[in-house]
């Protein structure tokens, strides 16, 4: 027995001799065999099952002889071929064997060599075994590996209890749910938007595609097909979820983290990832850029540019120094990735420098051009007003002026008595305009501004070209002028 289309040998031979005591000129030779209930030489018969047949030996006229003398052979069997005498057929063996359930298309052969004669008659019957009734649901594997998030395609088929998949559309017959069960507490995987669908390339096979995307941690999970009804058996299969498409930037897990500290102190490290919509990290390099809102709170100035390598990294940073809110923006340089935020609120220690001011608050007031200022106190202190003191290599000043920075002025000497810190020998810009006294107190930054006059009269000045004699006398010719400026300006 094969599928149809390849060639068949006989694979077994059931041979049964009958010889009847007639006489001779009563037996006809057979010309041909029938089987009885047959059409057109072909039968079906369902997985599990088996049949019969009862097989006659015609003559010319298409009538049955009788009686039947000679060898019978089978393909499919090798028990003894008994004989009804009534009827006068043979009752061949039962088909298909025991054990044989798979469905397909078989080629049967039968043969007949009469009594006295070389040439065989010769019958090929065109067997056929259909699935069985519907019993057992079945999920087809599939070979692609699922996606958090990533919706897919899964197949559910209906088989009989020998596992033959039914052809038949029975989808009418039923109504499959897919569900996904907890198998981890820890890392549960949920089942969301699952819908069948119809799928064109399986319209006349009984067949369900299943559209659903699958939410959660990488871990295992499985899939439970089922009939409510409890009319077909349950389907199982079990897969390994693996990460989604990379579609955020999370900093410690989240899209936003706010963050609360004092100066003088420094962050743990920041882990910044690439991760899919269920937060799983995304194992693949990114180029990431930092921007800080409201300034940079930090002693060292922070690395615009972030690489990650598998799509995770970790973010050192320096000490906080600067007391403010600030917000630390985390994008992608290319990829479509929604971006993360840190807010970061730094209040002052009160043990830290918090506040610079001028001891004499008066000290700028009528500041003239090209004046020397012999000293300038300034007192230094914390959140608490509790004066800083013998700190003078922190502190340092200058004057800006006209967008200019001058020289950068060091502490001369911290008095104790006064509770300030002392620089002698202030030189004012040259030229009157607005003006700004700038002190630094290691990472505080305190402007003071003022304005600087023009000092005392010295010369005159006529514009252009006219230069003006410093002195006339009676004897010198007289000098006419319609109109003249004069300025008198100072040193």
């Amino acid at each position: 027995m094969s599928p149809e289309g390849e060639p068949t040998e006989p694979l077994v031979t059931a041979e049964k001799i009958l010889n009847f005591n007639l006489n001779a000129e009563k037996i006809r030779d057979p010309v041909s065999i029938r089987i009885i209930d047959v059409e057109d030489d072909h039968v079906t018969c369902q997985a599990g099952d088996a049949v019969t047949w009862e097989m006659q030996l015609l003559d010319a006229e298409d009538k049955a002889i009788s009686p039947i003398v000679g060898k019978l052979e089978v393909s499919w069997a090798e028990e003894e071929i008994s004989v009804n005498e009534k009827s006068n057929t043979f009752i061949l063996p039962e088909w298909p064997p025991s054990g044989n359930t798979t469905v397909g298309n078989f080629k049967l052969n039968i043969s007949f060599l009469p009594q006295g004669h070389k040439k065989k008659l010769a019958f090929k019957l065109v067997a056929k075994i259909v699935p069985g009734e519907p019993h057992a649901l079945e999920i087809e594997p599939d070979l692609n590996p699922f996606r958090a998030g990533t919706p897919h395609m899964v197949g559910i088929r209906v088989k009989d209890k020998f596992g033959n998949f039914i052809t038949q559309r029975h989808t009418a017959q039923f109504d499959i749910e897919l569900t996904c069960p907890v198998l981890s507490i820890e890392g549960p995987i949920v089942l969301k938007d699952c819908e069948f669908v119809t799928v064109d390339d399986h319209s006349e096979e009984n067949y369900w595609v299943a559209k659903l995307s699958l939410f959660g941690r990488p871990n295992e999970f499985m899939l439970v097909a089922t009939d409510p009804a409890e009319k077909l058996l349950p389907s199982t299969i079990r897969k390994k979820l693996g990460e989604g498409q990379a579609e955020k930037i999370l900093v410690n897990k989240q899209s936003k983290l706010s963050i609360s500290m004092a100066t003088n102190e420094t962050m743990e490290p920041l882990t910044i990832c690439i991760a899919d919509q269920s937060h799983n990290i995304c194992k693949q390099n990114a180029a990431l850029v930092i921007e800080m809102e409201g300034g940079d709170p930090f002693e060292s100035q922070l690395e615009s540019n972030l690489k990650l390598n598998g799509g995770i990294c970790s973010l050192v940073t320096s000490r906080l120094v600067k007391p403010g809110d600030y917000v630390m923006n985390i994008t992608s340089q290319r990829a479509k990735l929604e971006p993360c935020s840190v807010h970061i609120s730094v209040t002052a220690d009160e043990q830290d420098p918090s506040k610079i001011s001028l001891t004499d608050s008066d000290i700028l007031h009528r500041i003239q051009a090209g004046h020397v200022m012999e000293k300038i106190e300034i007192s230094v202190t914390t959140a608490n007003d509790e004066i800083v003191a013998d700190a003078n290599d922190l502190i340092s000043l200058r004057i800006k002026h006209r967008n200019e920075q001058g020289p950068l002025y060091k502490c001369t000497a911290y008095n104790s008595e006064t509770e300030s810190y002392h620089f002698n020998f202030i030189e004012i810009p040259q030229t009157a305009g607005k003006a700004s006294l700038e002190v630094t107190f290691e990472n505080i930054f305190q402007s003071f501004p003022f304005d600087i006059h023009p000092g005392p009269a010295h010369h005159l000045e006529v514009p252009g070209n006219f230069n003006l004699p410093e002195s006339l006398s009676s004897d010198d010719s007289p000098v006419l002028f319609e109109s003249l400026e004069v300025s008198a300006v100072d040193q």
